[in-house]
């Protein structure tokens, strides 16, 4: 008979594992676009000198990465807890003269 902690730790284990590929697949992301980009400005600035356009790749390609890493790495929250629930606190009982 299999505790029901185990299927718990499965789910999580499978939900870390999930978050882990995103935010891998991100910094590949990333780094592409670092990588890319770096030549875009260089071709520019060497062949087209007078006309700076390597902004418009950047930013369009920037916003895609932006809303990527939203999705990837998430806004802080953090990550529910494994386990047993926690018993509520509670005060009554503890040094009450009742």
């Amino acid at each position: 008979m299999e505790h029901p902690l185990d299927e718990q730790y499965e789910k999580a284990l499978l939900e870390a594992r999930g978050r882990v590929r995103k935010k891998t697949v991100f910094y590949k992301h990333l780094l592409l676009y670092l990588f890319v980009n770096m030549v875009i400005v260089t071709i520019n600035l060497l062949a087209f000198p007078e006309r700076l356009w390597f902004s418009w790749p950047i930013l369009g390609w920037g916003a895609g990465l932006a809303a990527h890493g939203f999705r990837a790495l998430g806004t802080g929250a953090r990550a529910p807890r494994v386990g047993p629930p926690r018993r509520p606190y509670s005060r009554a009982g503890k040094g009450s003269s009742s």
